[in-house]
């Protein structure tokens, strides 16, 4: 798919591609990472992230094309959908304590994300889209800050008053300890500067996700 929007972007004449890779294509690296850690992927859409940045990064070599790759952190907010294959822990907790039950953690809750605000990644975007930086470039897009996803819980849990104490389930096999993106070169060269504080935007998006249950999301 990547490669058929790169070729009609070249034929097209436009000026610059930018792909929504994945912190996922650096593994379970045990640290914050920047942009030159090493890659090791550990699962397949991991694998085909990585691919899709190979391609780009190519295509701008043999074509000249303009490419920007911006590897998301864990993205959450609005519109973000519970129950689809990629769903991700902040709208799965929502909608369980939506329903008056308690979030089941897996493993320890120890493990930490960098959960990044869909408003702070779509600047990222708009500002990658315009900024002159050399092709192909790789910029990571996160909060800067990573939470437990005991932490997580705890956050959401006040969000939903009465709502019991987290159960917890065994360890999910391929999930990774912890994942964490220094941001300071996304700041420098985009000028990118995530704005939504944890506790901000999962307040706006559990009163979206209410909304849209009263059938008048904003």
């Amino acid at each position: 798919g990547s490669m058929h929007v790169l070729q009609a972007a070249r034929h097209a004449g436009a000026r610059r591609v930018v792909l929504s890779s994945s912190c996922a294509v650096y593994g379970d690296a045990g640290a914050a990472v920047d942009e030159s850690a090493a890659t090791s992927p550990i699962s397949p859409y991991a694998a085909s992230k990585l691919a899709m940045e190979q391609a780009a990064q190519m295509t701008s070599l043999a074509f000249g094309l303009s490419t920007v790759i911006l590897r998301y952190f864990n993205v959450y907010g609005p519109r973000q959908a519970p129950d689809s294959p990629y769903a991700a822990a902040i709208p799965i907790f929502i909608d369980t304590m939506l329903a008056g039950n308690a979030p089941v953690i897996f493993g320890d809750g120890q493990q930490t994300r960098d959960f990044v605000f869909v408003d702070d990644v779509a600047s990222a975007n708009l500002l990658a889209s315009e900024v002159e930086v050399e092709p192909g470039a790789v910029f990571n897009i996160g909060s800067g800050r990573s939470v437990t996803i005991v932490e997580l819980v705890a956050a959401l849990r006040a969000l939903f008053p009465g709502i019991p104490e987290p159960s917890f389930g065994p360890v999910r096999t391929g999930d990774i300890r912890h994942s964490a993106g220094r941001i300071a070169r996304a700041g420098q060269a985009l000028s990118y500067r995530p704005e939504t504080a944890l506790s901000d935007g999962l307040a706006a998006t559990v009163e979206w996700v209410r909304g849209s249950l009263q059938g008048s999301p904003s």
